[in-house]
């Protein structure tokens, strides 16, 4: 029942998500405009806005931020460059592409390091370190968040919270919880300094759960009253399901059956009410074992049904999703090749037509040539017989002229 709060998101209306999208174009249209703007207010803001929008709409960022990237790369912003590439991540990260993700923010982390700014590099592996939590990677997460702490100004309150919070859960699963407990104390002032009511109840609740694992029950109770004394404040159910269901588990280690029936029922109904798959598997998995403990097979098997039923629901959803991902993939790929079939038709027409046109000059040409060729036989014709009938006067008169001299001799 641990809260993972690296993954938990501020809520966002469609109204913040209308205005976030308006911002988004106006900043990318100054951007475009004034590419030379490096490190400008707008370009901050932009990426600030796509950061909000990655929470609840990775894809629409997913689909847009191509343009954003190209523009912040050929500008020669690189510190705009590296940013967008991180944000680029976080949208593969949140739509579950792992590997597109970890290539983006390895590509942020190279400009970082070039740029020398080391609290860019430091979030790029805290980034990478994520994906290896989700994927259940927790030594190579350790290995990555480590090494960001080296590049972290002591300063820097924000980046080392959430290295902390991150590095206390890769212990909290790997079975380290005194060093666990140790790493989310470390976060617990800087959170606060923060003022983050939700970001304290989780990191209390954190803490609470590894000493529920020790079995140090008192200690769990004195940090459990304290994140529910958080969660009452910022009024996160997601965080009050938690705790609900945290609490039942320790009464059913206790042997306390009502009292964590009565935690167990209303951790799940908050679950219910917010539609969180998670944590209404959680509640589940919990009754199946307290029945089991209570020795009543049938009502351990009502539940084992129900929890298989969502399970089961999840895996039709997830198929379906994937099955209308695949049609909508293989639609667009049709429409894409018969684009191409289309472009490669009209190519086609334009060079029979470019050919014909060719054929249309060079027949011309030599229609041309043979007509120069035709009127150049007929004038040297034409001069041949006006000299030929010359020369045949030139005779007659030179034959007249030797007459009248031999008359004239005689």
């Amino acid at each position: 029942m641990r809260c993972n709060y690296y993954i938990c998101s501020p809520v966002t209306g469609p109204v913040l998500n209308c205005f976030l999208m308006i911002l988004r174009f106006l900043l990318l249209y100054i951007l475009l405009s004034f590419p030379c703007a490096a490190f400008s207010a707008d370009s901050l803001k932009l990426v600030d806005s796509l950061r909000l929008l990655v929470i609840d709409h990775p894809d629409k960022v997913e689909k847009s931020i191509d343009v954003d990237i190209a523009a912040a790369k050929s500008s020669g912003d690189s510190f705009l460059y590296a940013r967008l590439l991180d944000t680029r991540g976080l949208s593969h990260r949140n739509l579950g592409k792992y590997a597109d993700a970890i290539n983006d923010h390895k590509a942020s982390y190279d400009i970082y390091n070039r740029m020398k700014n080391r609290r860019g590099m430091a979030g790029a592996l805290n980034s990478i370190a994520i994906i290896m939590i989700r994927t259940d990677k927790y030594d190579d997460a350790v290995k990555y968040l480590n090494n960001a702490l080296q590049f972290i100004e002591p300063t820097d309150s924000a980046m080392l919270n959430s290295i902390y919070i991150n590095l206390g859960v890769c212990y909290d699963y790997t079975n380290k919880q005194e060093l666990a407990i140790e790493t989310y104390k470390k976060a617990l002032p800087l959170v606060m300094a923060k003022q983050d009511d939700y970001g304290i109840g989780v990191v209390l609740h954190n803490i609470a759960v590894c000493y529920s694992v020790l079995k140090k029950f008192k200690e769990y109770e004195e940090y459990e009253h304290q994140a529910m004394k958080y969660q009452e404040i910022s009024g996160n159910q997601d965080l009050l399901a938690r705790i609900l269901i945290s609490t039942g588990s320790v009464y059913l280690q206790q042997q306390k059956m009502d009292k964590a029936l009565d935690f167990f029922e209303k951790g799940g109904k908050v679950a219910s009410a917010i539609e969180s798959i998670e944590l209404k598997e959680m509640y589940l998995d919990n009754l199946v074992e307290l029945y089991i403990r209570k020795q009543d097979p049938d009502k351990a098997m009502e539940y084992v049904d129900k929890l298989n039923k969502l399970r089961e629901e999840v895996y039709n959803e997830e198929n379906s999703q994937a099955i209308a991902e695949a049609e909508t993939k293989f639609n667009v790929a049709l429409k894409d090749k018969e684009i191409e079939n289309l472009k490669i038709s009209k190519n086609l027409a334009v060079l029979q037509s470019e050919r014909n046109a060719l054929l249309r000059n060079v027949m011309a040409v030599i229609i041309i040539l043979i007509l120069i060729v035709f009127i150049a036989l007929i004038r040297n014709y034409q001069l041949r017989k006006r000299n030929l009938a010359l020369l045949v006067r030139e005779k007659e008169l030179i034959q007249k002229e030797k007459l009248i001299l031999e008359d004239n001799n005689e």
